[in-house]
């Protein structure tokens, strides 16, 4: 039982990193239609949606390399476990820094798809 229990929570891994790498797929290709490609990494929104995609990424291949190796719980905590700390640590709250500001700040009332999806979705996510 528990067995199955950490392959679902790697697949759980799996997909919350797979709908972030779709997001910042729309957010790419919305900046490539509007003509704002260019300065598609002066936004702070940016910068905390490839933190989050780095976390999710790195929080999956630490749970599958766990999952994988099953290595011994008294042994020191590999190197990358603190990486995967380190990126939710400033993912988490950035994440959410760029969500308060961009709907009290920002939003001028034009809800579109990949606004939506990198100025709340991202929060929800990375809170999960």
């Amino acid at each position: 039982a528990w067995h199955s229990s950490r392959i679902w929570y790697v697949l759980w891994r799996a997909l919350l990193a797979a709908t972030m790498v779709v997001g910042l797929g729309l957010s790419l290709s919305a900046s490539v239609e509007d003509g704002s490609s260019s300065y598609y990494m002066i936004y702070l929104t940016y910068w905390t949606l490839n933190l989050s995609i780095a976390h999710l990424l790195s929080a999956f291949a630490a749970s599958a390399w766990i999952l994988a190796t099953n290595p011994d719980p008294s042994a020191p905590q590999p190197w990358f476990t603190k990486v995967v700390w380190a990126l939710r640590s400033i993912s988490q709250p950035g994440s959410l820094v760029v969500t308060i500001a961009y709907w009290l700040l920002v939003f001028d009332g034009t809800l579109l798809l990949y606004g939506f999806w990198v100025h709340a979705m991202n929060s929800v996510v990375v809170g999960l």
